[in-house]
This record gives C-alpha cells, sequence and structure tokens, in this order.
C-alpha cells in the first residue's frame, strides 16, 4: 500500500490580539479542551474514510492522549514565559462547533513549523459535514487571524534543531507523567521570531483542500515524495 505525500505551502500577510471565541457564519470557535480531544478520538476511530487530519498522531490511548494534551500546555507556557512571547492562539487549537446544534465539527490548530516565522496551520472535519463549503469559512477566519497577528513574536526550533528531531523527542517525553521539560525546551531559540505567516501540508491526492489553500493565495514551495510501506495492521 502506498501513501503519497505532500505539498507545503505558504501563505504571508501584511496585526492585533487575541480573541478566545470566534464565529463565522455557521460556526463558532472555542479553546480545544480535553473533553474536544475524546470526543474527537471517538470519531477518528469510527471515520470509516481515509482521515485527512488525525489528531492522534501516535495512536495512542485516550489516557495518554490527555496526558500529552496537558504536557504541551505546559511546554509552551514555560516556552512563552522564557521568551517572553504571548500567546496568540489556544495551545491545542480551536474547536469548531456547529451553530446550529453546538456539536464539534472540526478542529484548527497553529504549530511551530520548520521555516523561520511562520506557523504551521493544520486543520480537520468530521465526514457529515465533509464538502459542504466549510472549509471556506475555515480559510477566511484563519486568514483574518494571521493577519491581525503579523510581526507578533513567536517561539521557533533551534537552527541547530528540526521538526523530526523534536517529535522524536516529544514522542519519549509528551506521554510521561513527569516529562523532561528542559530536553524540549533546549531544542527551542531563547529569541522569538516576528510571525510571517502560515505553511501548511497537504496530501497530493487531496485535491479539494489543494483547491482551497490555492483560492486564498497560498503557493506550493515544495513537495515531499515519499513512500511508506504498510504491512497487516
Amino acid at each position: 500500500m502506498f501513501l503519497k505525500k505532500l505539498f507545503f505551502i505558504v501563505l504571508s500577510f501584511p496585526l492585533a490580539t487575541t480573541a478566545e471565541t470566534l464565529e463565522t457564519a455557521r460556526t463558532t470557535w472555542v479553546p480545544w479542551t480535553a473533553d474536544h480531544s475524546l470526543e474527537w478520538e471517538h470519531k477518528e476511530k469510527n471515520d470509516p474514510n481515509l482521515g485527512l487530519f488525525r489528531r492522534n498522531q501516535f495512536f495512542e490511548s485516550p489516557e495518554t492522549l490527555i496526558i500529552r494534551d496537558n504536557n504541551w500546555k505546559t511546554l509552551y507556557t514555560r516556552l512563552r514565559n522564557q521568551t517572553n512571547t504571548p500567546r496568540i492562539f489556544p495551545d491545542l487549537g480551536f474547536a469548531i462547533l456547529d451553530k446550529t446544534n453546538n456539536n464539534l465539527i472540526g478542529i484548527v490548530r497553529f504549530k511551530t513549523s520548520e521555516r523561520p516565522g511562520y506557523l504551521k496551520l493544520s486543520y480537520g472535519f468530521v465526514p457529515e459535514i465533509r464538502n459542504k463549503k466549510f472549509g471556506n469559512e475555515i480559510m477566511q477566519k484563519t486568514i483574518e487571524l494571521v493577519e491581525k497577528h503579523i510581526n507578533t513574536p513567536i517561539v521557533q526550533w533551534k537552527k541547530t534543531s528540526t521538526k523530526h528531531t523534536f517529535h522524536e523527542t516529544w514522542f519519549c517525553e509528551g506521554k510521561k507523567t513527569s516529562p523532561h521539560f528542559n530536553d524540549l525546551v533546549e531544542l527551542f531559540d531563547d529569541t522569538p521570531t516576528p510571525l510571517k505567516g502560515i505553511t501548511a501540508s497537504v496530501d497530493i491526492i487531496n485535491y479539494p483542500s489543494i483547491a482551497l489553500l490555492a483560492k486564498y493565495g497560498m503557493q506550493a514551495i515544495e513537495l515531499e515524495c515519499t513512500k511508506h510501506y504498510l504491512e497487516n495492521n
């Protein structure tokens, strides 16, 4: 079985304040909580389609996922205190709720990117609302948020660190009840970087998302072609 990936796409804009609760025409955005993590994990397990976004990246138990979430918030609180940077987005991302019934229908998250000055955008929807143009609302609000925070200082990995180095360390430390946070903090630069824009990774078979990002001005800057051989389960 072959999985092909990914387009890396960059969007930057030419500032402002943090909003904890946001709205679009059909959705409400609230900071992600442990309850959302458990609900999303249930949705992922019952999604018969190829997941276009998986939050539980290490396929761990719900209990471990909650530990990771708490450790993630602790890590980024330490990083912000150390670098004197503001929290411009919720550390665990936004939960996207349907205004008509308040159900959880999606997630938007901003994480550290390998590209200096950029944040990595990740988003996903539950199967039942895909292909209903919710992506347009998500991207419009995302662009609005990024525009407001251009030049705001953000934490950045050291030049000697990479995404792979961080994830290798995070894989071991993030699931511990008492992680060695110093090992993780050491991978980040003491000097923050002004926010320039966002990047996003899109599987080349995911034509709707590629088209959506292109519609809002994001351009492909890198194509990574890899093959993953999967056996049994």
